[in-house]
């Protein structure tokens, strides 16, 4: 009877315990849920844009020659953001909304032109913005590298591949590498550029490559966006000032200056694409 009583007690006092685990939901989060559910989110208008990963301008003259460089550099968020105040379809009813999705697609391609050396190689494509985060990356990428404690502004060195990126100045969110390269007999000079489409490469070269992100796996995910008022432009250095840049860098040696005075791209560019859902808030 002891013993029945004891297991009856345990029985109960355990019965007890995992009631008391059930969590309880208050009625302002059922409400809060049930209108989520009901709300639909709207999408904004997609925009493109396309411009070579290097380009190269000189000036003077011969040999005294100044090389400029600039890279692949888009603000994305400074476009699609650009939100009209109404009710119909890719306008906000109110001041605010909230970013459920923010996606940037694009495609790594040959251009019709090329600076030699730049047609086999390795493109490295960024998304961040600066730390400072009080305008947007340049497109000359200053500073982007470290060696040792010396800052280094890429130019298409190849012993760039292998120096730090300087943390202190920029934060990188996203990050990947494709290897590109199209058909050539050497890899140094890319050969006839009428030609070296004709065949497939003969190794893990590829001549083009595709990629895609959620920028909100990485930040901005169900970030509140303000406008004020009628005004189209968010109140939000993040999303202004966040930014997607590319560099290049061939198989072998460095990126060729031109030796006249002109102006020149490395043979890939980007063809990217943006857009985003958001909720009314």
């Amino acid at each position: 009877m002891v013993a029945f009583y004891k297991k009856f007690r345990k029985g109960k006092k355990a019965k007890k315990m995992v009631k008391a685990k059930v969590p309880r939901m208050s009625f302002a989060k059922r409400v809060n849920q049930i209108i989520a559910r009901n709300v639909e989110n709207k999408f904004t208008s997609n925009s493109s844009y396309q411009a070579p990963i290097h380009n190269i301008t000189t000036t003077g003259t011969p040999p005294n020659l100044t090389a400029n460089h600039t890279f692949f550099n888009w603000t994305a968020g400074q476009v699609i953001f650009d939100i009209s105040q109404g009710v119909n379809v890719q306008e906000r009813i109110g001041n605010t909304i909230k970013i459920k999705k923010w996606i940037i697609k694009g495609l790594i391609q040959p251009a019709n032109n090329g600076l030699l050396n730049t047609q086999m190689g390795y493109v490295d494509l960024y998304f961040g913005k600066l730390q400072q985060n009080i305008q947007a990356v340049p497109n000359t990428l200053n500073s982007f590298y470290q060696n040792g404690a010396t800052d280094v502004t890429p130019t298409g060195n190849g012993q760039e591949q292998l120096f730090r990126l300087n943390r202190d100045v920029y934060k990188v969110y996203y990050h990947r590498r494709f290897k590109l390269g199209v058909n050539t007999n050497d890899p140094t000079t890319g050969g006839n550029i009428n030609t070296q489409f004709v065949n497939p490469q003969a190794n893990d070269y590829k001549t083009s490559a595709t990629f895609g992100f959620d920028v909100c796996k990485y930040i901005c995910k169900n970030k509140v966006l303000r406008y004020d008022e009628l005004q189209t432009t968010p109140q939000d250095a993040d999303v202004m000032n966040l930014t997607m840049w590319a560099v290049f860098h061939p198989t072998i040696g460095n990126v060729t200056i031109p030796t006249t005075a002109t102006t020149a791209s490395s043979i890939y560019e980007i063809n990217a694409c943006s857009f985003a859902e958001f909720e009314d808030a």
